[in-house]
């Protein structure tokens, strides 16, 4: 089983973009990195539960749709804060199905959580799922290299 970990900083810009793009390759490049691109995109976050059984047992489902067209299903844990930023699981895929086999796979490693069991078969009833917050997003991302 392979897990993935991801440092992720986010940021919500309302105005003077440029400035803070400035700021921001100023200090990727006291650190040894240099911003060498940036992409806008736009995407639909629909995140759907049933009866908000998933949030109360601690997670998330979201269908992201890019350019109308379903990207991924990502099914998240809720976040615990620690000094280091927000802790969470997140598993991937196409389709719900997908997502089941990974918990499976979970639920037989030393990683799971007590909860684990409960979302598993709350995701086995999913076409019960209906949306409960729609979120449109226009991203800008920054990649950098070292």
């Amino acid at each position: 089983m392979m897990l993935e970990f991801e440092i992720e900083s986010k940021f919500e810009v309302l105005r003077n973009f440029n400035k803070l793009e400035r700021i921001i390759s100023k200090l990727a490049s006291v650190h040894g990195f240099e911003i060498v691109s940036s992409e806008t995109r736009s995407h639909v976050d629909v995140y759907i539960d049933n009866k908000m059984s998933l949030l109360e047992s601690g997670y998330t489902l979201r269908r992201r749709y890019v350019n109308s067209e379903l990207k991924d299903i990502t099914l998240k844990s809720i976040g615990t804060v620690d000094e280091g930023g927000i802790i969470r699981i997140e598993e991937k895929a196409t389709q719900v199905f997908h997502i089941k086999k990974k918990l499976i796979q979970k639920l037989k490693t030393i990683y799971q959580a007590p909860k684990d069991e409960s979302v598993y078969r709350i995701l086995t009833q999913h076409e019960l799922f209906k949306p409960i917050i729609i979120i449109t997003k226009e991203i800008i991302y920054l990649g950098c290299c070292t």
